[in-house]
């Protein structure tokens, strides 16, 4: 399980690292006599008319072209470090979105993830995952023996990570308690049907508390849909594990992506 925990550890790192590259951008910006700035790009400005023309997203992250009288504009800059400075992104909006998906080992799961404007969030989550029986060995190389089965309730915090200058990929990082029902086989029993051999299970329930852990590369291909990738672990006393997950992705996963200026 050290080992388990150790390679998590790594994943997230490298992931935390490369989530913080590339966040900063060149724009012009306009401070109004009213005390508001607006990050924007200054597509116009007519001295004679004593009018500048801008162009930025509003509070509900639609483009406006606005053109703002001299007399209401305290001072402006304009982005020396390029002649045609970049349109700023839309604000973050509040993203919820289902998903649901398999893995290894787990069979199937599904959650729902919740993330605020300051990218952090909630997730509630399923999922159900089976383990090969030991004791299939004493019934030679047979696919259907009875395993133990696992499944998990998870409540966890969300941190995600957005690329600066790519909205279509975001890491985000999860973790929380979670209420684990164990099914341990004790005893399997082998009957013969019309069709060959069949088997049947004597198991016994457990149940408590665990620490779920998971990581994820997230690829929100449009405002509703898109899928993600992620190394997820479950810590319980009954049968800890680390294992890999495909999701899709549905709902509101990203946000607007600005338009090239």
């Amino acid at each position: 399980m050290k080992t388990s925990i150790i390679a998590f550890a790594i994943v997230f790192s490298g992931m935390l690292i490369r989530a913080q590259e590339g966040t900063e951008y060149n724009q012009d910006t306009v401070w109004l006599k009213s005390g508001k700035v607006i990050p924007c790009k200054i597509s116009s400005g007519n001295p004679g008319e004593n009018v500048l023309t801008l162009k930025y997203y509003d509070e509900n992250g639609i483009l406006i072209y606005e053109p703002m009288p001299f007399e209401l504009v305290k001072t402006y800059v304009i982005s020396p470090e390029k002649k045609d400075p970049i349109l700023p992104d839309s604000l973050e909006t509040i993203k919820a979105y289902l998903g649901f998906g398999f893995g290894f080992p787990s069979n199937g799961g599904i959650g729902f993830t919740l993330i605020l404007k300051n990218n952090f969030g909630l997730s509630i989550s399923y999922k159900h995952t089976s383990f090969d029986q030991q004791k299939e060995s004493n019934f030679g190389s047979v696919s259907n023996v009875p395993g133990d089965q696992l499944s998990v309730f998870s409540l966890c915090v969300v941190r995600e990570f957005p690329f600066a200058n790519n909205k279509r990929i975001r890491i985000g990082l999860e973790a929380g308690p979670s209420l684990v029902k164990y099914e341990k086989v004790e005893q399997i029993d082998r009957y013969y049907g019309y069709f060959g051999p069949y088997y049947k299970a004597q198991t016994s329930d457990h149940s408590s508390g665990g620490l779920s852990l998971r990581a994820k590369l997230e690829f929100p291909l449009t405002l509703a849909f898109g899928f993600e990738i992620a190394l997820y672990s479950n810590i319980n006393k009954y049968k800890s594990f680390i294992g890999f997950e495909f999701y899709l992705t549905l709902g509101k996963v990203r946000d607007r992506i600005k338009p090239k200026s």
